[in-house]
């Protein structure tokens, strides 16, 4: 459990870090067309575009939950 939840959060951060980069689209992709950028087609299709710096804040959060979880409840279950 506790190397599930610390995969989930790290993974988060990732998602976070790309979820962030929608609208500049900076992060060099491995197309190298920034025109395939996931987020920024999803985020643009949902008109939720102008919010993807608070929805990457979102994620973080959720990140941080996922490595307090791993590193706390195990100790609550076998105990």
């Amino acid at each position: 459990m506790q190397v599930s939840g610390a995969s989930l959060g790290q993974n988060a951060l990732n998602v976070a870090i790309y979820i962030g980069d929608a609208q500049e689209r900076a992060l060099p992709l491995i197309t190298g067309d920034v025109e395939t950028h996931d987020w920024w087609k999803l985020l643009g299709a949902a008109g939720l575009l102008p919010y993807d710096d608070l929805i990457a804040g979102g994620v973080v959060v959720f990140a941080i939950l996922c490595f307090i979880a791993a590193l706390t409840v195990p100790r609550f279950l076998y105990t």
